[in-house]
């Protein structure tokens, strides 16, 4: 079996900030596309075998996610010695239970990066994109039920060493979805005719450099890569959404009400196969610690407690809400 190249996971823009003044960041330009909600998955080309993938492992027909595996084994392609990596969002009837692309005709793939493996190089490019996936599945790809996400927004241009141009960038993302975006989905609306609320926008980084003029090597642009969700999708609670430093939790209960959440749960409960069983008790509960451990750094350094704290005081929360899914579900 080939090896598992996970999707990198995508924090928020107070993370970017702080990177940028760690290391010296200074010009940057970011550039947004939609976010859809369905499921991560991906499909990893190698030596001309299609090895279908959920966020966190592969997965096949026998052990599908959603129905992506199945998907992938009727798609008609070929690519004989290249090892890449497809990623997007499936998305669809069934696969989630809320915003328009719930309600489009069928499900499908809506790919919007592509990992060269062998040169470490990702492409975000739509029209890179298109070109690459009509050289395997042919010109007519919505035929197959893919499609290639296009940008959502122009090129934006921010000095990171100037908190003013930060947050005027940042309001302008966050008015985009919360005033927009929360209320109609555009690409869904344009693609399908289809109405409701999209997710979000993911904010890719287009290029950068430091204060010296050195420009940023492209995996490095990569890492400051951000998420803007709609309200009702956010899995972080906060007092302002459009903050632009990390913001300071008054404490563990405080902190406890702003990571763990029931956006979170829920996700996290897609993540380990949508089905809740006690069985999987310990397996929910890791994934959530984990989740909020890695998205919580920049918080929990400004805050008056370590995270050594926080388990003992978040694992009733988590269990209570997990037991009450089982018995829902059972």
């Amino acid at each position: 079996m080939t090896t598992f190249h996970k999707w990198k996971s995508i924090n928020k823009f107070s993370d970017a900030f702080v990177k940028a003044q760690k290391f010296g960041v200074q010009k940057f330009v970011y550039r947004g596309k939609n976010k859809l909600h369905g499921t991560n998955a991906g499909i990893h080309f190698e030596n001309g075998v299609a090895y279908p993938m959920k966020r966190t492992d592969f997965i096949t027909v026998e052990n599908d996610n959603c129905g992506f595996a199945k998907f992938v084994s009727e798609l008609k392609g070929s690519l004989h010695g290249t090892d890449m990596i497809i990623y997007g969002e499936w998305a669809g009837p069934g696969v989630q239970k809320s915003d328009a692309v719930t309600q489009i005709p069928q499900k499908s793939f809506f790919v919007f990066s592509i990992y060269d493996v062998e040169n470490d190089v990702t492409v975000f490019e739509p029209s890179t994109l298109r070109d690459i996936m009509k050289s395997i599945f042919g010109d007519n790809l919505k035929a197959q039920n893919i499609y290639i996400l296009p940008w959502h927004t122009e090129e934006i241009e921010i000095d990171f060493s100037k908190q003013d141009s930060c947050q005027e960038f940042i309001d302008g993302v966050m008015k985009e979805v919360d005033n927009k975006i929360s209320e109609q989905d555009p690409y869904i609306k344009e693609t399908f005719d289809v109405e409701g609320p999209g997710e979000g926008m993911v904010m890719y980084g287009i290029s950068g450099q430091q204060f010296d003029g050195t420009a940023l090597p492209h995996g490095i642009v990569l890492d400051y890569m951000f998420k803007a969700k709609t309200e009702s999708h956010s899995v972080q609670k906060t007092k302002n959404r459009n903050h632009v430093a990390p913001e300071r939790p008054e404490g563990i209960d405080d902190f406890i009400f702003m990571f763990y959440t029931e956006q979170r749960f829920e996700q996290m409960l897609d993540q380990i196969g949508g089905e809740a069983t006690r069985e999987k008790t310990g397996q929910f509960m890791k994934a959530v610690m984990s989740d909020v451990h890695k998205e919580s750094q920049e918080e929990i350094a400004v805050a008056n407690f370590e995270w050594k704290d926080v388990p003992k005081y978040a694992a009733p929360i988590v269990k209570t809400w997990w037991f009450k899914k089982c018995d829902a579900l059972g």
